[in-house]
């Protein structure tokens, strides 16, 4: 381990240890060269001949390295050097921005849960970073509270990519090895099995767990029992002055199946920032409802209660009749007013267009009861109200149900076998999906698709895979209307081997699964 007079890569001046982990330590340093300071991460002393440690930094360096993103702490400089002990051994120098701030767990042990509010847009921020990992093909697998830095502004940033891993690398682990730290892993991570983008989103879910309630979900003193945990029992619910919507978020992403989390990073990213927004905006409301609308009454309204002249006193007092009438009029006036106000119906939200788990909010706020059904629809990303009923500014009873069709990610594949590549290709583009091409060779059909996979549904996004009829290579392509002519005066063939459907070289000329070497 170097000490503080030591120098580095004969630029970067160790000063003093700002932070600790469980293999390296980070150290406020100064690049001589550029004249700034920076934070310099190196291997502890026992770990310095460790392999694995060793290959971890690397592996950071690398896939940090390759990521620029505001809410991702960037690599400036990585190298490795000689130990000055002797031996065999090299000390390798990661080198990142130096933060004005803390780690999140720094944060929360010095004061305590942070504001639904807050948490949103910290959650925002991270699957922010976590998308840009995760479309470079990175998926972190130890995101929690010491892996994220928050600046002095209160911006979230992610670090330590140590035991990431890339969707082309070896893994450094052997199967059914857990990797992670036990409080934060996902149920998937705790059975062994491998680690992807959604593990993370479920990590990040564990996260704001603690950031709103200042604890895991899943807190025991074996780490087997914790991981247990993860995997067979539901995360105990949140306090009922965390806002409707953002428990609904954050029970999302601990879902057990992969398959029920969000459906991405970017998803998770919109709906926490648009949570956020709406609690920022009304930040002493505890909840997403709206404001009490007052009952508009009618403006001077003529009742029998007016202040009469000196004269009519005397004749109201005298005559009892009239002030039993005026008695009931006013009664009936004031049980009108309060029907008015329990009965005359409550205009519902307009929530089409919002994510799900803030539409849910927003009705549930209102005091509605929400029931959703998924359905297949083109222009529309997962977890995307697009109808509801009753429809927006509809008065009905507080209480009533409306019901909320939800963008599934998913859209319906047309029929595209006989189409030509280019409608088929147009045709998938227009519902958000990428086309494959690959070639059967099929001369009377060339140029046309021949085969679909898969030919029912595809989530937005997806790869669609064409096959497409080829002619073989320097044939003519038939012209429309084309038949096959007999010759004339042709002989019936003799009997021999059956045609096959797979091309014949006529002759020994390379093709492309052949580069001419004979073997």
């Amino acid at each position: 381990m170097p000490h503080a007079t030591r120098t580095m890569l004969e630029r970067y001046q160790l000063d003093e240890v700002i932070g600790s982990g469980g293999m390296g330590e980070v150290w406020r340093a100064h690049d001589a060269v550029l004249e700034r300071d920076v934070a310099v991460k190196v291997l502890k002393r026992d770990a310095v001949d460790d392999a694995a440690a060793l290959e971890r930094l690397r592996i950071e360096a690398r896939l940090a390295g390759s990521l620029q993103h505001p809410n991702v702490v960037g690599v400036l400089d990585y190298g490795e050097e000689e130990s000055s002990e002797g031996g065999t051994a090299v000390l390798p120098c990661l080198v990142m921005p130096l933060i004005d701030g803390c780690t999140l767990s720094d944060r929360l042990r010095d004061s305590g849960p942070m504001s639904p509010a807050e948490t949103m847009r910290m959650v925002s921020e991270v699957a922010d970073g976590l998308s840009a990992a995760h479309l470079a093909g990175i998926v972190h697998r130890d995101l929690k509270p010491g892996n994220i830095m928050q600046d002095a502004s209160g911006r979230s940033m992610i670090l330590d990519f140590g035991i990431a891993r890339s969707s082309d690398a070896s893994p450094l682990t052997s199967t059914g090895t857990i990797v992670g730290t036990t409080d934060f892993i996902s149920p998937e991570q705790a059975s062994g099995r491998t680690a992807t983008a959604a593990s993370d989103l479920y990590s990040l879910g564990v996260v704001a767990y603690c950031c709103l309630t200042g604890k895991a979900p899943f807190h025991r003193t074996a780490a087997v029992a914790i991981a247990l945990a993860h995997v067979n029992e539901p995360p105990p619910p949140l306090p009922e002055n965390v806002p409707a919507g953002v428990r609904a978020l954050i029970m999302r992403m601990l879902a057990k199946d992969p398959e029920d989390r969000p459906a991405d990073a970017a998803e998770v990213r919109d709906a926490a920032r648009a949570l956020a927004d709406a609690l920022v905006d009304d930040p002493t409301a505890g909840s997403l409802a709206p404001p009490t609308a007052a009952i508009p009454l009618p403006v001077d309204p003529p009742t029998l209660t007016d202040t009469p002249l000196p004269g009519e006193k005397r004749r109201l007092r005298r005559n009892p009749l009239l002030l039993l009438i005026a008695l009931v009029v006013a009664t009936l006036v004031a049980l009108g007013i309060v029907a008015l106000a329990n009965n005359g119906g409550t205009e519902v939200p307009d929530v089409v267009g919002e994510e799900v788990a803030v539409a849910k909010a927003h009705l549930e706020d209102a005091g509605f009861k929400v029931e959703t059904a998924s359905r297949d629809v083109a222009g529309h990303k997962r977890g995307e109200v697009v109808e509801q009923d009753p429809g927006a500014d509809e008065s009905v009873d507080k209480g009533s149900t409306v019901e909320l069709v939800v963008a599934s990610g998913f859209v319906k594949i047309p029929d595209l076998k006989g189409m030509s590549q280019a409608d088929a290709v147009k045709a998938l583009d227009k519902l958000g999906l990428e086309a494959r091409i690959s070639t059967r060779i099929a001369p009377q059909d060339a140029g046309k698709v021949l085969d679909v996979a898969p030919d029912d549904r595809a989530r937005i996004g997806d790869t669609v895979d064409l096959v497409v009829a080829t002619a073989p290579f320097g044939a003519p392509k038939p012209k429309k209307g084309d038949k096959p002519k007999k010759e004339k005066g042709a002989k019936k063939p003799k009997a021999g081997p059956e045609p096959t459907s797979e091309p014949v070289n006529p002759s020994p000329s390379p093709t492309p699964t052949d580069d001419g070497t004979g073997g």
